[in-house]
């Protein structure tokens, strides 16, 4: 008797251990319940996305899906010393876990920000920051191809601002234009809504400048990521989120 029991108490602590990575398979299967060892200890955010065209009736290619992988995970680990997952499922769809992190919201606008930076000549007549510019036809003088780099820095009364540098026939361009235009206002427009429309005091022949806009310095950190990741292919929409508590080694 003393002999089967030792058999059945075996049995039972050889299931036990085959029910652990079974029951961590079962989630991997399941995209929306993917939690890695990262969010378990940690806790943070998940999200599913989904690449979409900007354009009804046109189809997103596998670049321009590798393209957004590529640019998301550049937007949200710059420094690529963060343990960020960007993991592609299927064909156009990507997993991004982000251990640590409280601020849902913010992450949502990283990933979703088209991130199209344009400079528009307003003349005479600034533009309210916040607003949208669809169908104001103003003269468009650059875009964020046109950027070499963006960096955080300080502004002239000690506030967070983008510090950006131009390309070598971008900054020849803005120089003449500047020069041409001195007392006119000139709008920093990203995805259509004006940052900023400050008054253009002097030639700007440097190539260099920078976007003030009442930012704190979370603000100038996410838009130089941005910026610098450039700008989105294609339209990402999130299909599903959620927030997760760290919970391994909880009693």
């Amino acid at each position: 008797m003393p002999k089967v029991w030792r058999w059945v108490i075996a049995l039972a602590v050889l299931g036990v251990f085959s029910i652990i990575p079974l029951w961590r398979w079962i989630k991997w299967k399941d995209p929306a319940r993917i939690i890695r060892l990262g969010l378990d200890l940690a806790g943070g955010t998940y999200f599913l996305v989904q690449i979409e065209p900007f354009e009804e009736g046109k189809e997103v290619t596998q670049e321009d899906v590798l393209s957004v992988g590529t640019v998301l995970q550049n937007r949200l680990d710059p420094t690529g010393s963060k343990e960020i997952l960007v993991l592609q499922r299927g064909f156009n769809r990507f997993e991004i876990q982000i251990p640590g992190e409280k601020d849902p919201k913010r992450v949502r606008n990283l990933l979703e920000k088209t991130a199209f930076l344009e400079f528009l000549f307003a003349g005479d007549m600034p533009l309210e920051k916040g607003e949208n510019v669809e169908g104001k036809n103003l003269p468009q003088w650059l875009t964020g191809e046109d950027l070499k780099s963006a960096h955080p820095t300080i502004g002239q009364y000690g506030q967070p601002v983008v510090g950006f540098e131009l390309k070598s026939a971008a900054a020849k361009k803005f120089g003449r234009l500047t020069e041409e235009n001195v007392n006119k206002y000139l709008c920093i427009v990203l995805d259509k809504t004006v940052i900023s429309c400050p008054v253009i005091r002097s030639a700007i022949s440097q190539g260099q400048g920078v976007i003030e806009g009442d930012f704190t310095q979370q603000d100038v950190e996410d838009m130089v990521a941005v910026l610098n990741s450039g700008r989105l292919p294609a339209r990402v929409k999130v299909v599903s989120e959620l927030s997760v508590s760290p919970y391994l080694g909880k009693s």
